[in-house]
């Protein structure tokens, strides 16, 4: 699931405010620089896990994957 030793409750875990900020800054970009920031966002806190970062970043798993 997650990185090795990044659990939603370890302190490098994005809370609830960076979580808002990386929907944020995903909203305001367009196409390819969207999907680069979205699976790099994927890969530092979801371990490459799509299907998770859905969850957590409310992104397209089709769309990091």
């Amino acid at each position: 699931m997650c990185t090795p030793g990044l659990t939603p409750r370890s302190p490098q875990w994005p809370g609830p405010e960076q979580m808002a900020d990386v929907r944020w800054a995903a909203s305001q970009m367009t196409g390819a620089t969207r999907h680069a920031f979205e699976a790099a966002m994927t890969m530092q806190y979801c371990g490459g896990n799509a299907r998770q970062a859905a969850r957590v970043f409310g992104c397209g798993r089709h769309t990091v994957a």
